[in-house]
């Protein structure tokens, strides 16, 4: 089952993320440069929480599913994209409420919730599935991997422009949204990839 079609999405959000927090913060809430860049680092920060926190559920929950494993946060980042979106078409260009603390809380969870699938995606998800489907060749799990994280970097790329025309287009709530639905897209395309993973840590547990 290919991969690549999701994984755009993933490090795309990360990358918008590093790249326009500090100046949403900055425009939006109205932080000072340098008070907006240090509070962009939590982003980071709950991201290395976030992903600990999928090891330890793929291992001790879904009984070493990773795939299986990043579904559900993948959803829980489209939702917390989604409120994130609504908090800013709410305010319609009043000032942030409670000070843009609830920004900051909404930031925090998103780079919770998406560093883990992040990971996985970008990492052992593809040479996982060639050992499950007993792909024995090294360099076809080699090319695998290569053409994953060569799609993630497109999406990365792109975000740069595409963030941009979205802000001036849409607001910072048509941003948000949007990447929300693209982590629901996401969620679709890995039902097959996560299939597969399930049928055959099953059979491994029959053997």
């Amino acid at each position: 089952p290919p991969l690549p079609p999701p994984l755009p999405a993933a490090p795309a959000l990360r990358y918008c993320m590093m790249f326009w927090l500090p100046y949403f913060f900055t425009k939006h809430i109205g932080m000072a440069a340098s008070t907006s860049a240090m509070v962009a680092t939590l982003f980071d920060v709950a991201g290395v929480l976030g992903s600990i926190t999928s090891g330890i559920l793929a291992d001790s929950v879904y009984e070493g599913r990773m795939l299986a494993v990043v579904q559900p946060f993948i959803i829980a980042t489209a939702l917390a994209l989604g409120g994130w979106a609504a908090l800013c078409s709410f305010e319609a260009g009043g000032p942030p409420i409670y000070g843009g603390a609830l920004h900051v809380l909404a930031m925090g969870l998103v780079g919770f919730l998406i560093a883990g699938p992040d990971g996985v995606l970008g990492g052992a998800a593809a040479r996982n599935l060639c050992d499950y489907a007993n792909v024995s060749d090294g360099s076809v799990a080699a090319s695998a991997s290569g053409l994953v994280n060569g799609c993630g970097s497109i999406g990365a790329i792109l975000q740069g422009s595409l963030a941009a025309s979205l802000v001036d287009v849409a607001g910072w709530s048509g941003l948000f949204g949007t990447l929300g639905a693209a982590m629901l897209v996401t969620t679709l395309t890995l039902r097959t990839a996560v299939a597969v993973e399930t049928k055959a840590m099953d059979e491994r547990k029959t053997r």
